[in-house]
């Protein structure tokens, strides 16, 4: 049976963690942790670490403004955060 876990930052929201046999798998649940997305952590609260920086680094949107807005990719100049395929993330 898998363990689930919310993970929350700030008023952001963030994802769930699910346990696999290899770690625990984060789901973003919030456009601002899609970097996270299909990471594989060794645990929960690890996952939370890093979401934790990646919130905090990013601007706060508005709770009324984004919710019926698109989501803007965060690129200024800077190579993509997005990647394919199996990853572990280690800290």
């Amino acid at each position: 049976m898998s363990k689930i876990y919310i993970i929350e930052v700030h008023e952001l929201g963030a994802g769930l963690v699910v346990q696999e046999a290899a770690g625990f798998r984060f789901f973003s649940a919030d456009p601002t942790f899609s970097s996270l997305d299909g990471c594989l952590f060794r645990s929960p609260s690890e996952a939370e670490k890093v979401a934790t920086r990646i919130g905090s680094a990013g601007p706060k949107p508005s709770t009324a403004s984004n919710r019926s807005a698109a989501p803007e990719p965060a690129q200024s100049g800077s190579p993509s955060r997005h990647f394919d395929g199996e990853r572990h993330v280690e800290h």
